[in-house]
């Protein structure tokens, strides 16, 4: 039996390789530029048949958003 491959699944095959590889170094990229909130600390409380869920969160502000904060605008 003879095991030939056509040019056309090789090309394609190494298309599949190359945007495998490529992809994840793009993906690394855009998520260094996002920001991104960090949980520092949860716990819940259960009182009174209700769970409260207590959190310290640090959110990243861009400058913009910190300076409108600044100047009094809400969240």
């Amino acid at each position: 039996m003879n095991r030939t491959t056509s040019p056309d699944k090789v090309w394609l095959a190494s298309l599949v390789l190359a945007c495998c590889c490529i992809l994840p170094v793009g993906v690394a990229d855009a998520a260094k530029d996002t920001p991104r909130f960090e949980i520092r600390s949860a716990y819940a409380e259960l009182e009174d048949a209700v769970y409260f869920l207590h959190a310290r969160i640090n959110y990243p502000l861009s400058k913009q958003a910190l300076e409108a904060l600044q100047s009094g605008v809400e969240l």
